[in-house]
């Protein structure tokens, strides 16, 4: 996707950093702009399962739980043998723990050996299951039960309004012209767009789709021309002509 210019934007949490919001992670959303491009340019296809819409049968739900108990299960093993080799890596300063306590007859009896070999075994049986709420559940990034045939061709209608068709021809024809276009949400904008990834290069436009019959007070226009050059960035305001066009007009900041 990066390659074809694609990006789109994580909204999922990193699985190593869960507390946190500053980095995102899978599933990544697609603009519907960007989702229409790649199927126009055969980069890729609209697919559903229809069986998700619908309550899973019996024999699913109780595949799911059975698989569920076993992923669970391992966990426990897992657990309790972290616990056991724990035990063993500190077998020493437990063994002179209960040395300096008061042992019974027929462990005092034993040789230092013997006595390692018993308390480690006393240790290792008192290790409990941990409870259910200290386990970790797995999320699947995808689901095990579906199968590639139970994939059909999804009704894609984007775009549908004059707004939708605006976007489209705005960011199709951007996109066009060799540029990387994300979302412009948090300016307040449609798009940045950028002249390399976005990883590599800072965006130079603040794109804005408008209807070309839409008037602008001197203020909105001195508004956006303020934001761009606060940002150190060209507002541009992209419209289309009579015969789909796509034309810009760039907004500067000039004054002090």
């Amino acid at each position: 996707m990066r390659k074809n210019r694609f990006i789109g934007n994580f909204v999922g949490n990193l699985a190593a950093l869960p507390r946190q919001d500053s980095h995102e992670g899978l599933p990544l959303a697609l603009l519907p702009e960007e989702a229409t491009l790649m199927v126009e340019k055969e980069l890729a296809d609209f697919k559903e399962v229809p069986s998700l819409s619908t309550m899973p049968a019996d024999g699913i739900r109780q595949e799911s739980q059975s698989y569920r108990n076993e992923i669970l299960s391992e966990q426990v093993g897992l657990l309790k043998d972290m616990r056991k080799k724990e035990i063993e890596k500190n077998i020493k300063q437990i063994v002179e723990g209960k040395k300096r306590k008061r042992m019974t007859d027929a462990l005092e009896a034993l040789t230092d050996e013997e006595l390692e070999k018993q308390i480690l075994k006393e240790e290792c049986d008192r290790v409990q299951d941990p409870k259910p709420s200290v386990l970790s559940v797995q999320i699947f990034t995808s689901d095990p039960w579906i199968k590639l045939d139970d994939y059909v061709d999804a009704v894609w209608r984007y775009p549908e309004t004059d707004e939708d068709r605006l976007h489209y021809f705005v960011y199709k024809d951007l996109w066009e012209q060799g540029f990387f276009v994300t979302s412009g949400k948090k300016f307040g904008a449609d798009y940045l767009v950028y002249p390399g990834d976005p990883v590599k290069f800072h965006s130079f436009f603040i794109v804005v789709c408008v209807d070309k019959k839409r008037q602008f007070t001197p203020a909105e226009i001195i508004m956006r021309g303020r934001l761009g050059q606060s940002v150190r960035k060209t507002f541009v305001l992209a419209y289309l002509s009579d015969d789909d066009k796509v034309n810009y007009q760039s907004v500067q900041w000039t004054g002090k």
